[in-house]
């Protein structure tokens, strides 16, 4: 009844679930009239919180799709934007058709923590480990035949894990109908180390996998910090291919924002100013001053079809050059 079993949420089940199912049990097994409320109401929260997940991994409400991208498969929104993003951690790490395969270990997780409240308090664990052994059997089944993880090397691991458990606790639950108390006890030493090992093997993957996401999570916001929509599009395009699935999904959250960004009057970048040092503006032009006495030369020299002009332009003493104010003309 030690067992524990993998999967993609292997660090909260195996930390939580399981004791709290087991602490709950016990206390509606010889708890006073208060704990055994306590005890019910926790073994009733998880039965629903279980139920919700199965329910809404249902593919009636399922809302997510695999896709296949050069030999390997992914999931996909289907018609509700973000929703992998949102509800893909129950989904994620199993492949097309085995998405609900999380409830499987929930209620393995949940029977774990039953079993290990009775282990606690039968001095004759005989029939707790046979029916351990005969669960641990099923589960260890249905990884080899389902395969329900996504990535081929997950699939060999949770399988051996499940396969390694469950072949101890069949040992030891034969050593306890037909061997000797010396025979029981080698056995049951030796099943309690397999999965000792087995569970340190999970514990092992299960930080490997955490430090992943954690890793995400900091590339992530560290691209979050480039100011430039258009970079960090650049940056999407180019770390395909070489960065985890949890980091992609992180990544196309920003790569919507960036585009949307990119897209918005805000974001139009302003036409780049000239530089002063390779583009020199000419200077205005400015028409000569001319004497008074000089005026009725240059009033010589205009055309007849010129417009008449007015002489009160030039009877001004206030202007210093009368010529500014006559039309201009290109032959002059």
């Amino acid at each position: 009844a030690e067992a524990r079993f993998p999967g993609g949420l292997t660090i909260p089940v195996l930390f939580l679930i399981s004791p709290t199912m087991s602490s709950a049990v016990s206390l509606l097994r010889s708890g006073t009239v208060t704990e055994q409320l306590v005890g019910g109401l926790s073994v009733t929260m998880q039965a629903i919180g279980t139920g919700v997940v199965a329910l809404f991994l249902h593919p009636t409400s399922f809302k997510a799709q695999w896709v296949v991208e050069d030999e390997e498969g992914d999931w996909r929104d289907q018609n509700e934007p973000g929703y992998v993003n949102r509800y893909g951690i129950l989904f994620r790490d199993y492949r097309d058709g085995r998405h609900f395969f999380i409830t499987a270990e929930l209620l393995m997780s949940m029977a774990t923590g039953i079993l290990k409240s009775y282990q606690a308090s039968e001095s004759n664990c005989r029939n707790v480990v046979t029916t351990a052994a005969g669960m641990s059997t099923a589960y260890a089944l249905s990884m080899i035949l389902l395969r329900p993880n996504a990535r081929p090397n997950e699939r060999i691991f949770y399988a051996a894990i499940a396969s390694i458990e469950a072949l101890a606790l069949i040992m030891q639950a034969t050593s306890l109908w037909v061997a000797s108390e010396e025979t029981q006890a080698k056995t049951r030493a030796l099943a309690e180390s397999v999965v000792m090992a087995s569970e340190w093997a999970l514990i092992a993957k299960s930080m490997y996998d955490v430090a992943r996401r954690i890793r995400s999570i900091y590339h992530y916001f560290q691209g979050r910090k480039i100011a430039n929509p258009e970079q960090r599009v650049f940056n999407y395009f180019s770390n395909q291919g070489q960065v985890g699935e949890e980091e992609m999904g992180l990544m196309d959250l920003d790569l919507d924002l960036a585009l949307s960004e990119a897209s918005t009057p805000a974001m139009v970048q302003e036409p780049v100013p000239l530089i002063p040092e390779i583009y020199q503006p000419p200077e205005p032009i400015v028409a000569p001053e001319i004497d008074a006495a000089d005026l009725d030369a240059i009033l010589a020299d205009i055309p007849d079809e010129a417009p008449n002009l007015n002489p009160s332009l030039f009877d001004n003493p206030n202007n210093p050059n009368p010529l500014n104010n006559l039309p201009m003309r290109a032959d002059l």
